[in-house]
């Protein structure tokens, strides 16, 4: 059987601690991590960027997407090598 007091005790104790962690997070992703990265651009890199100008993405096909998106009007030609990553080509001929 499923300890359900259990898991509702632990739930409502993660809840009551955290609230913030059930909210949406920044959407451009964790301001902690973008203001590292912006200190490591600048030190490792002589990178000047500010935080807001970085975008941490969930994985390289959603980096591609953004890209895609961000990149290309809807029916605008690109060009992309071949062979190359399949799911690449999806994304901008998705968009473009």
């Amino acid at each position: 059987d499923f300890p359900v007091l259990a898991w509702r005790r632990a739930s409502n104790k993660a809840i009551l601690r955290r609230p913030a962690r059930l909210r949406y997070g920044d959407p451009q992703g964790s301001s902690v991590l973008r203001n590292a990265l912006q200190a490591y651009l600048w030190r490792a890199r002589g990178i000047s960027c500010a935080p807001d100008q970085i975008v941490i993405v969930n994985g390289s096909q959603q980096g591609l997407d953004l890209c895609a998106r961000l990149l290309l009007d809807p029916g605008d030609p690109f060009v992309i090598e071949n062979p190359g990553y399949l799911l690449a080509r999806h994304a901008f001929v998705a968009v473009g």
